[in-house]
């Protein structure tokens, strides 16, 4: 099997090198999100290793999950944002897109917040080891236990401050730690 990079792989096609390749016999590395939506369409390509910013990837997140990669036998994404990237997803999303998602190599490294989790979703994501924060969807105040512990030893945090039910009818309130946010005032 034969393995280009994308630029190598756009070449050879442009000088029509690669017309009598047998199908599924080219492994293509260092592909933009945006263009393997296009290469997944190619019978000639076996794997893609896509390589993008964050933002691309999450950009493209949709059309990604038609491409070929989000197979079973496809390479890792990795992003390649200089610093951690920033990628804020709704629950629908985040749960729509694991194909891709999982395929995201260094995604645990990335700064990751979940949108509009509704309970079901809060004891997966928080134990996802991928989800850094987490927003509860409109209207839900109470969480369990397991739910709230589920957090708590993720090290995950809540928008909000929901109430955590304990049983026997005590509450404990979560607090949101972004509240508490305050400015250096001298010296730090």
């Amino acid at each position: 099997m034969t393995s280009l990079t994308d630029a190598q792989y756009s070449s050879a096609v442009a000088a029509k090198l690669v017309i009598a390749t047998p199908a599924n016999a080219i492994n293509v590395t260092e592909v933009s999100a945006a263009r393997a939506v296009t290469l997944g369409k190619d019978d000639k390509v076996a794997t893609l290793t896509v390589s993008d910013t964050a933002a691309n990837v999450m950009g493209n997140l949709g059309a990604l999950q038609t491409a070929k990669f989000a197979l079973s036998n496809a390479a890792p994404i990795s992003l390649s944002d200089a610093t951690s990237a920033s990628i804020t997803l709704t629950a629908n999303t985040w749960n729509g897109s694991q194909a891709v998602l999982g395929k995201i190599a260094n995604l645990a490294t990335a700064d990751v917040t979940v949108t509009g989790a509704a309970a079901t979703d809060v004891v997966a994501l928080a134990q996802s080891g991928k989800v850094d924060h987490i927003s509860l969807a409109t209207g839900l105040t109470t969480l369990t236990k397991a739910q709230a512990l589920a957090i708590s030893t993720n090290g995950v945090t809540i928008a909000g401050a929901p109430s955590v039910v304990l049983g026997a009818g005590e509450t404990l309130s979560l607090v949101d730690k972004s509240a508490f946010a305050q400015p250096c005032m001298s010296g730090c």
